[in-house]
């Protein structure tokens, strides 16, 4: 029994030898690792060959010895950073002329501002406002004019666009005017200063673009594909028409496809649902997500289907901040279905990372040899095995018995 106790504990240290890496489907090499901080970008190869959530990106490190050690590394998305202070004001009042409805703010504080944020009980308009600006109430000067807001509101659409952004003003006073034929009932308003941090984006290239109008769903659906596998976070449409539209619209991307006997069979999950407008043209964020093909359905309504000619997508830059401890071979390691996210201790020390690290060079991807795992059988998956152990037991509890017979 002590030696098949032993041989057990064998077999399972020798399953157990093989490198973790084993567990991936790719790796690429790093180089030049000399210091114990280093950044790595992503290169767009990996998306394609990863989990959508990136809980399986590794980094490994083949010692001298042939240990097998783990870097723990943090990943930053290179996403533009919104910070917004609020700024303490009140409204003075409410006037009208022949020119329209004035209405004046007051900011306690002496902060600049650059956005202004309006909420009407108004249900349907298109004001173009001036916004002006005063420190003793008296002499004005205009920060913007002929600026349009619009609020849409019927059976099948429910679009606003009330935000006034304009370069950044330190003012005491503010006045809004609105040439409007009814009057504006403006029930809140928000004064903030709004700083965003540049966004580091990757520029991907599209293989084809194709639309389809239907009559029945009065629908337009533009399907975008990719050269390959990205993570994408932004999406602008390109229109010919120069006339006012508000068209309901959802983004969807292929999740994954199916081979039946009559094709295959795509299957999409919503990605952003929104407003395609004439107002607002600066495009469309969602949450960074790896596709390769995009589907963009437009509700026209009874309206005009429009030209859609072209179609611009961006994803955030994925970087890696690892720490390298040893003098080692490093991998970066992708390609696990079953891996979950790991768990580092740098996450709770984020302060003691520095701000720029040197930045790493990647090999190219190569795929990792399945056929080098060698996978021992289970003991009792060989008959032999079995049939010896039993011949054992039964010899055992033969010669027990035996015994207790001549006793």
């Amino acid at each position: 029994m002590k030696i098949l106790n032993n041989l057990l504990i064998l077999l399972a240290t020798g399953s157990c030898a093989f490198s973790q890496m084993h567990h991936y489907d790719y790796k690429q090499e790093l180089r030049n690792v000399d210091q114990t901080w280093h950044s790595l970008v992503l290169p767009d190869a990996v998306f394609g060959s990863t989990q959508q959530s990136l809980n399986d990106i590794r980094i490994y490190g083949i010692t001298a010895e042939n240990d097998t050690i783990e870097v723990p590394y943090l990943l930053r998305k290179r996403s533009k950073a919104v910070k917004t202070s609020s700024a303490t004001f009140k409204k003075l009042n409410e006037t009208k002329n022949a020119n329209g409805y004035f209405f004046t703010f007051e900011i306690a504080s002496e902060e600049p501002i650059n956005h202004i944020h309006l909420d009407f009980d108004n249900k349907n308009f298109d004001w173009k406002i001036k916004l002006e600006g005063s420190n003793d109430n008296s002499e004005w000067f205009t920060l913007v004019e002929g600026y349009r807001i619009v609020s849409l509101v019927n059976a099948s659409t429910n679009y606003q666009f009330t935000d006034l952004r304009f370069p950044q003003a330190k003012f005491h006073y503010y006045r809004l005017t609105i040439p409007a034929n009814k009057k504006p009932q403006l029930t809140n308003a928000q004064i903030a200063l709004t700083e965003v941090s540049d966004a580091f984006y990757n520029d991907f290239s599209i293989n084809k673009l194709q639309t389809e109008n239907s009559s029945e769903s009065k629908q337009t659906v533009v399907e975008v594909h990719l050269d390959q596998t990205v993570a994408a976070s932004f999406l602008q449409l390109e229109v010919a028409e120069n006339f006012d539209y508000y068209r309901p619209l959802r983004i969807q991307y292929m999740a994954d496809s199916i081979k039946t006997e009559k094709g295959w069979r795509y299957n999409y999950n919503n990605l952003f649902t929104g407003t395609l407008s004439s107002i607002d043209t600066d495009g469309f964020d969602f949450p960074s997500t790896s596709l390769r093909q995009l589907k963009i359905i437009i509700d026209n309504n009874d309206n005009e289907p429009l030209t859609i000619t072209g179609a611009k997508i961006k994803g955030y830059k994925h970087e890696l901040i690892a720490r390298f401890t040893k003098d080692a071979s490093y991998f970066l390691v992708y390609g696990n279905d079953k891996a979950v996210k790991p768990r580092y201790d740098i996450e709770q020390f984020t302060n003691s990372v520095p701000q720029q690290p040197a930045l790493l060079e990647l090999d190219n991807p190569m795929a990792i040899r399945k056929a080098m795992i060698s996978k021992t059988p289970s003991l009792f998956e060989n008959k032999a095995w079995l049939w010896a152990i039993m011949g054992i037991v039964s010899f055992v509890l033969g010669y027990f018995s035996l015994k207790m017979l001549k006793k």
